[in-house]
């Protein structure tokens, strides 16, 4: 009995642990090697542009994403108490739609965005979403005890 819990607390830490360090690896590449190399190739104002720019994606993302994964986290152990499938998917699409054209009115009313931008920054923000509620799911599926 202790074996199967300690595995299960060992292999929790081993998650954790490689999410933050992934994590980790993302942020120090872009803060460290993507933004210097495009800030030394950019004018001052279309660097700030980017930034401004991807400071809006990622709020857009961080914002809507964690709202439904959290949703999701909440609410998945109710609806097995009660042997109720969620609407989640539905849910997605809504919020993912919703910061899509949220994304796209931002884009060109800030950022003077053309259509082809608006649509790459909107598909953007949509796809982080989705990515972001996808990490959930595979985190209450994933069997610790293997």
């Amino acid at each position: 009995m202790w074996c199967k819990v300690v595995l299960s607390m060992k292999n929790k830490v081993k998650d954790f642990a490689y999410n933050i360090f992934s994590n980790m690896l993302l942020i120090s590449v872009v803060q460290l090697l993507a933004y210097p190399l495009v800030a030394r190739n950019t004018s001052m104002l279309e660097y700030g542009e980017i930034l401004l720019t991807m400071g809006i994606v990622n709020a857009l993302i961080v914002g809507f994403g964690n709202a439904i994964n959290n949703i999701r986290l909440i609410k998945e152990s109710i609806y097995k108490e009660k042997n109720v499938v969620g609407d989640f998917q539905v849910l997605l699409c809504v919020v993912s739609i919703s910061a899509f054209v949220l994304m796209w009115i931002v884009s060109h009313v800030f950022l003077n965005a053309n259509i082809y931008n608006n649509f790459l920054l909107a598909t953007l923000v949509s796809i982080g979403i989705v990515k972001t509620y996808m990490a959930v799911e595979y985190r209450l599926n994933i069997d610790y005890s293997k």
